[in-house]
């Protein structure tokens, strides 16, 4: 889910994609071009809603560039994710430019150019954790990213470096 005060986009418990222009008044369902029954898993918007990143069961992320109007798939590995991983979590800076996604199980992903070409980012050891939080600075320079399981990771350096964080008690993040 993303909201930018206005806009609101979710992904629903059935695999749809939802999207109010009106705080949550009313609901348009998303669709890209010839593909209704998309799993949608994952989904973030930059601050004004003008461009929205989402995931989905097969492995393919869909961008848009103009609030959810049109889209088009871009492939972050060189294939499709394998049998059974999907778009768990993804993330959206204020300007549309950083997006990190992450597998689940699997990787994280980060692209500095709004979605044009990715680099793998990994806190060491847990290349096939299922990653369930992420969140970032405005300036996308920190990243924290939290796995099923309670340990939380942060990157001070745009995910290139990972400290393992653990907030007081025994938590699980979601």
């Amino acid at each position: 889910m993303s909201y930018d005060g206005t806009k609101i986009i979710i992904c629903s418990q059935n695999g749809r994609l939802y999207r109010s222009t009106d705080g949550g008044q009313s609901w348009n369902e998303v669709r890209t071009a010839g593909d209704n029954d998309k799993d949608w898993k994952t989904v973030s918007m930059n601050s004004d809603g003008s461009k929205i990143i989402a995931g989905v069961f097969d492995g393919l992320l869909y961008l848009s560039q103009d609030g959810g109007d049109s889209w088009t798939a871009i492939e972050v590995t060189r294939s499709r994710l394998p049998e059974n991983k999907y778009w768990n979590v993804s993330l959206m800076s204020s300007d549309g430019n950083i997006i990190v996604m992450g597998e689940g199980p699997g990787r994280l992903y980060i692209s500095y150019n709004g979605g044009t070409s990715w680099n793998e980012i990994q806190p060491a050891g847990n290349e096939n954790k299922n990653w369930k939080t992420l969140t970032m600075s405005s300036d996308g320079s920190k990243i924290i990213a939290g796995i099923e399981g309670g340990r939380l990771y942060i990157s001070t350096d745009g995910g290139n470096n990972w400290n393992e964080i653990q907030p007081a008690g025994d938590i699980d993040t979601y």
